[in-house]
């Protein structure tokens, strides 16, 4: 079983301070998997995200909260597997424990607050 990478999108807040931020993307074949990373500014250290569960998509957490300590942000890496198909926009809603900015994902091509990858397999 090979991995492909299907389509990518991003979102950013720009500079406002929000509690949840979503992104899109189109439609979506059945038993892919959707990667989703939201980075965000944590001065306290205390702020947590998650990823509501919606309609047809169970979503995990892949890789739990990174805080860099002395530039005070903070990211997580969620996931869903075997995703339900949808011939429509899809849509992953990150909801904030306390308005805070999001922030640019580092190392990634585009300055991104979301980043969304459906995979599948070929």
């Amino acid at each position: 079983m090979a991995i492909a990478f299907v389509r990518g999108n991003f979102a950013d807040s720009g500079a406002s301070s929000v509690s949840s931020i979503t992104c899109d993307f189109s439609s979506n074949a059945a038993g892919n998997l959707i990667v989703a990373s939201v980075g965000f500014v944590d001065t306290p250290g205390t702020v947590t995200a998650s990823v509501p569960t919606d309609t047809s998509n169970s979503y995990s957490v892949a890789v739990a909260k990174t805080r860099n300590a002395s530039q005070q942000y903070a990211f997580y890496t969620f996931y869903a597997w075997g995703i339900a198909a949808s011939a429509s926009t899809n849509t992953v809603t990150f909801t904030l424990s306390t308005a805070t900015t999001f922030v640019p994902m580092p190392r990634m091509t585009k300055t991104t607050t979301v980043l969304m990858v459906p995979l599948s397999s070929t």
